[in-house]
């Protein structure tokens, strides 16, 4: 996990994180559509 990353996941409130985390996972797991 990149630092800014990490960063960015202190500042959201818990239930926030979790949301991030999981849309995370899910640009980690499929290839992205974005150039």
């Amino acid at each position: 996990m990149s630092a800014r990353f990490r960063d960015l996941m202190n500042n959201l409130p818990v239930e926030k994180q979790a949301e991030v985390k999981e849309m995370e996972v899910l640009n980690i797991s499929q290839p992205s559509s974005l150039p």
